[in-house]
């Protein structure tokens, strides 16, 4: 557990904040904020926050499980560390706004929403180096076409969330990623059928 409890933090840590964005993404209103109604770019935000936290819980998670080592150690890795990167300069962007004015809503966004993703990012960060300790074996590269189309659907995703795109983070995004995983598995079956060969050759 003590080995693994980066990737547990980060999971329940993501998760703690599913339930607020779910009631504002039905249409919940947020008056502390200074909406008094929803409006359909602020519905859209939270579903778009809603996919980005339950896939950095699960990636949390995944990266010090067992059946984590289903998906290549460079797609865990990479994702880990962009989400990392991406939620730190998120938080380090947003507080030094919040901090010039100071008003009711940047209050909130300095004390609870804010650190969401400062520790979000520690604990991928953290989970990262626990993946690597706890799975030294584990497949270290996947080739550079398909980790670029998931690395860089993860990013088609994260821009989708900022710009309120659903049809980036909700469809492109995801399949890039998606396409990158179906390339990476077929390029390691390949291999795998060519590497059998060559032994079974040997053996004759």
């Amino acid at each position: 557990m003590t080995r693994r409890w980066g990737g547990y933090a980060g999971f329940w840590w993501a998760l703690a904040y599913v339930p607020i964005h779910v009631y504002w993404a039905f249409g919940g209103s947020a008056a502390f904020l200074g909406l008094t109604r929803s409006t359909p770019e602020f519905a859209l935000a939270n579903w778009g926050a809603c996919v980005v936290i339950v896939g950095a819980a699960l990636v949390s998670l995944a990266l010090v499980r067992d059946w984590g080592r289903l998906a290549p150690r460079w797609a865990l890795q990479g994702t880990a560390w962009i989400g990392a990167v991406a939620g730190i300069l998120h938080w380090a962007a947003s507080t030094t706004v919040a901090l010039t004015r100071l008003s009711g809503p940047d209050w909130w966004n300095l004390l609870v929403f804010e650190p969401w993703f400062l520790l979000m990012g520690i604990f991928l960060i953290v989970a990262a180096i626990q993946n690597l300790r706890l799975f030294p074996r584990g497949e270290r590269s996947g080739g550079v076409v398909p980790a670029t189309f998931l690395l860089g659907g993860l990013i088609v995703v994260l821009w989708g969330v900022y710009t309120f795109n659903a049809w980036l983070f909700l469809l492109y995004g995801p399949a890039i990623m998606l396409a990158g995983l179906v390339i990476a598995w077929a390029a390691k079956r390949i291999t795998g059928a060519r590497r059998s060969s060559r032994v079974a050759g040997r053996a004759l």
